[in-house]
């Protein structure tokens, strides 16, 4: 993978990280998000955190760096094959043209409609191609994998198939419904949940 000379820290990563106790953890963590983001090298965090939950927090920010790189990928081959023709009306002048109508925000234009409620116009949705459900199922498969020792096969495989239940656009699993994610504490959960029951 080649070297890049920028990429995307999200704002998600560091309060993930921050949330870390330890400040040698912490930073672990981050030469870890920059060394993929950069070099595209994967980290090990064996040594200091052998439960795997380290592993498991830095998937989604692995996920995140990908799908910018390939967002900006995309953006860089369709900028390749050229503008607008001379005398499109999509001319890149009348864009800028409407880009100066509103300083604030020029992609977006807010309009008041005959109930005086405003409508937001010209805004495009940005698309990105997600990894297929089975792909994203295998990498959720992953990050149980290091607990399967603690917890044992058959719990571990009873929680990975309650939460990779698809929705019912089949499209989403249960588990990336959830507002808030983390595996090591929602296994604990459901380890006492189940000596609850017994």
């Amino acid at each position: 993978m080649k070297e890049e000379k920028t990429f995307i820290f999200f704002r998600s990563f560091a309060d993930a990280i921050e949330k870390i106790q330890k400040d040698s953890v912490q930073l672990a963590m981050y030469r870890a998000v920059v060394n993929y983001g950069l070099r595209g090298t994967l980290p090990s965090f064996n040594e200091i955190d052998p439960t795997g939950a380290l592993d498991a927090a830095f998937v989604p920010m692995q996920f995140a760096i990908d799908e910018s790189k390939a967002c900006r990928e995309r953006r860089s081959a369709a900028g390749k094959l050229g503008g607008a023709p001379k005398g499109n009306t999509n001319s890149s002048k009348n864009k800028q043209k409407q880009a100066n109508s509103n300083k604030n925000n020029p992609n977006i234009n807010i309009n008041k409609n005959k109930n005086n409620k405003k409508e937001i116009t010209g805004v495009s949705k940005k698309t990105f191609s997600l990894p297929s459900l089975e792909e994203r199922q295998k990498s959720f498969a992953e990050t149980i994998r290091p607990y399967v020792e603690q917890y044992g096969e058959t719990m571990c495989n009873d929680f990975f198939a309650y939460w990779s239940e698809p929705n019912r656009k089949g499209d989403k699993m249960r588990f990336e419904l959830e507002k808030t994610w983390e595996v090591s504490r929602r296994l604990s959960t459901w380890k006492r949940r189940e000596e609850a029951k017994q």
